[in-house]
């Protein structure tokens, strides 16, 4: 249980009970000490009673008039009351042995009797000539001691409740204004390991507290440092990787594509009489070559889609959905792009047209889908690119082939975040893309 507590917790628990234990120490040490005060400031008079009783035995064995002594003693003293000298016949002396417990106004019993347990009554026989007539009698008055050491119980008491109350907020407040730095420590870590490492942590903490705050800072700037270098260098290996295949589809255009129209042209115009099998084998030949033209197109289209600077990435996207739509009638297909992604940058945008068509060719090919959504936002200076279907889901586990690893890998350079997940009954591609508005958008 000690465990779950926060530190605030522990420390206000700690405190309170180190409070308690001082407040219970407090009253017990007045409790078990007060007595032994009581009977030593009670000692004095108790020695006077002693003193009077021997000088009055002494009187009456020597003095002629004994007998008139001994009575105007009993005359004057026959009174016996707290705090006064008082005489107890012999028939009555049975009564005085012990020590009334006192009853004070406003103090408990249990307070007033534990106080007076050491205190006894003083007694000193009295003997006229051979004759014991009684005892001279001396029992103090403790009613201004008791109230005096109750009014001190309940002060401590009473002051370390104060003290504790008014403590507790202090600590609490105390602590909590002390372990703030380390919530936003916490905080700060936290978006360091999402990747946010253009933080920088700025609090008036204590100085153990500040530097630690202090290394964070470093270390953020240290990451932002390598991770704005390393998305720099993705991004002239994306950029390459485009030129590559903008030579490459420039090669096919420039000379595969002649040449398979000179063959087509040539093909046609063979005259090879009426034989209806030469006729056939030119026909043969002239669709061969088509299909190689169509399959030319296609690679260059993949390799290259011009159409995006042309049309815009918007009716890129729309024309990717009509292209899928009609190579697979029985999918229904919602999309939803916004109209701002026609501004961002031609190598963001590419990447987003290329996951798009990625994604939407693994649904068709694999998913058995009957309902896909494709949504394309921008939001915070992120664009999120969101792919779903209501397919046969993933294989487990997940086998990132080149396809899905190619999406990965290009939106990875532009320091984005990739996810390949199913939520429910419904498979979910989700990419996260930060770029830089431009003054347009």
């Amino acid at each position: 249980m000690y465990k779950k507590l926060s530190l605030q917790a522990r420390l206000s628990l700690f405190i309170s009970m180190l409070l308690f234990a001082a407040l219970i120490c407090s009253a017990i040490a007045v409790i078990v000490f007060s007595p032994g005060q009581m009977v030593e400031e009670h000692e004095a008079s108790a020695r006077l009673a002693r003193q009077m009783a021997r000088t009055l035995n002494q009187s009456l064995q020597q003095h002629p008039d004994a007998n008139d002594i001994a009575a105007a003693l009993l005359t004057e003293l026959k009174s016996f009351e707290p705090g006064k000298i008082g005489f107890v016949p012999a028939e009555n002396v049975e009564g005085a042995t012990k020590l009334v417990p006192q009853s004070v106004p406003g103090v408990p019993d249990w307070f007033s009797h534990f106080l007076t347990r050491d205190f006894v009554v003083e007694k000193i026989p009295v003997v006229l000539g051979k004759n014991y007539i009684g005892d001279i009698v001396f029992s103090p008055d403790l009613s201004a001691d008791i109230i005096e050491k109750w009014v001190a119980f309940l002060g401590v008491i009473v002051s370390g409740i104060v003290l504790g109350l008014m403590i507790s907020p202090v600590v609490y407040f105390t602590v909590r204004q002390t372990l703030r730095p380390l919530g936003l420590l916490e905080t700060s870590l936290t978006r360091l390991e999402s990747g946010e490492y253009g933080i920088q942590v700025a609090s008036d903490a204590p100085p153990e507290i500040a530097r630690s705050l202090q290394e964070l800072n470093t270390l953020a700037g240290t990451l932002n440092k390598l991770s704005s270098e390393n998305r720099a260098l993705l991004r002239r290996i994306v950029t390459l990787q485009d030129e590559e295949r903008s030579d490459l589809s420039r090669e096919l255009h420039d000379e595969l594509g002649p040449q398979l129209f000179a063959i087509r042209a040539n093909a046609a115009a063979l005259d090879i009489g009426d034989a209806p099998s030469a006729d056939e084998g030119v026909i043969r030949l002239v669709r061969s070559v088509e299909t190689l033209q169509e399959t030319n197109r296609r690679i260059l289209d993949r390799l290259r889609p011009m159409h995006i600077q042309e049309l815009g990435l918007v009716r890129s996207l729309e024309g990717l959905i009509s292209s899928a739509q009609a190579q697979a009638p029985d999918i229904a297909f919602q999309k939803s792009f916004d109209p701002l992604v026609d501004t961002l940058d031609g190598l963001t945008a590419r990447t987003i047209y290329r996951v798009t068509q990625e994604a939407l060719t693994n649904v068709m090919r694999h998913a058995e889908a009957k309902h896909v959504s494709a949504t394309v936002r921008i939001d915070s200076a992120v664009v999120h690119v969101d792919i779903t279907d209501d397919g046969r889901g993933l294989a487990d586990p997940v086998v990132f082939g080149r396809g899905l690893t190619g999406m990965r890998e290009r939106v990875l350079a532009l320091g984005g975040q990739f996810n390949l997940q199913r939520q429910g009954d419904l498979t979910a591609v989700r990419i996260r893309i930060p770029f830089e508005p431009s003054p347009a958008s």
